[in-house]
């Protein structure tokens, strides 16, 4: 494992210890602690204002297959948020699961 993702893996492991369920915060898929959050996404203050609103609409792009016609009566403003809201979660996830993946493959070769 390369040193900063031993670095994140213990960091996680030392603050899971003393996590409580209001320190962590649901970006979709997973919930994670809110110092981390706050390291990977640009614009907190952003993020936390409209990330309801992108967890709601990413459901419901997932039900109907598409973006769904209440979209279209957010302002442009609104919609700007919201798609980057959406990037952010999206950046989220796929840096969580390369860790998974660099702390899974480290453990198969250290067998």
């Amino acid at each position: 494992m390369n040193p900063r993702t031993e670095q994140m893996m213990d960091r996680l492991a030392k603050a899971a210890r003393r996590w409580s369920h209001d320190d962590l915060v649901d970006v979709g898929d997973v919930s994670i602690p809110r110092w981390l959050l706050h390291q990977l996404v640009p614009d907190i203050d952003r993020f936390e204002k409209w990330r309801v609103d992108a967890l709601n609409l990413s459901i419901d792009m997932d039900d109907c297959g598409g973006v769904p016609g209440y979209v279209l009566e957010w302002s442009e403003a609104k919609r700007e948020a919201v798609g980057a809201t959406l990037d952010d979660i999206a950046t989220i996830t796929r840096k969580l699961a390369d860790l998974c993946k660099q702390e899974l493959d480290a453990r198969g070769t250290e067998s």
